[in-house]
């Protein structure tokens, strides 16, 4: 959640060894870990290292997990640019408010809706987070100042996901290119 790629890569070997030790244990948490570790490894810009943790995730029936496993997905897809990608595993994101992804999974959809320019579900699915000051909110406004073109609304995503503590989310805000958008 906080964006600390590096801490997740550095508990990469006591992932991976969990992960390992849990063959018979049909767990969505397995392909998930892994995923959440390419991500970081993306991240890095280690794609060789990325693409052998989705080939080793991808050995699980990763169907039937929805949000749990595309989230990742989602991240990666973004990441790497691949918007077709983004655009396939994009639905509404079928969790609830106690799936314990929830937070993860609404902040990726906010972010995948933003860099697929869908403005018209943004202005639907977005502002129920406006003014909420919970983890959602910054991508929810940061979201919404991309499609609006609206510098004033991003840069307060970004003081509001400083505020939150989350700093790799406010400096990858301050990084975008909001009139390409």
């Amino acid at each position: 959640l906080r964006g600390d790629w590096e801490r997740v890569r550095r508990l990469q070997h006591r992932v991976e060894t969990a992960v390992a030790g849990n063959p018979d244990t049909p767990c969505s948490l397995n392909p998930r870990s892994l995923l959440v570790l390419a991500v970081a490894q993306a991240h890095a810009g280690n794609e060789r290292e990325t693409n052998r943790l989705v080939a080793a995730a991808h050995g699980y029936d990763l169907q039937g997990f929805g949000t749990l496993i595309d989230t990742a997905l989602i991240q990666l897809a973004l990441l790497r640019g691949d918007l077709d990608e983004v655009a396939s595993r994009l639905g509404r994101p079928a969790i609830r408010r106690s799936n314990w992804v929830y937070l993860s999974s609404i902040a990726t959809h906010l972010d995948a809706l933003a860099a697929l320019s869908e403005r018209e579900r943004l202005e639907v699915e977005a502002p129920p987070f406006v003014g909420s000051g919970g983890y959602v909110e910054p991508f929810a406004l940061r979201a919404l100042g991309l499609a609006r073109r609206d510098h004033a609304m991003v840069s307060l995503a970004e003081e509001r996901f400083r505020s939150l503590g989350l700093d790799h989310h406010a400096a990858a805000t301050r990084e975008l290119p909001i009139d390409a958008r």
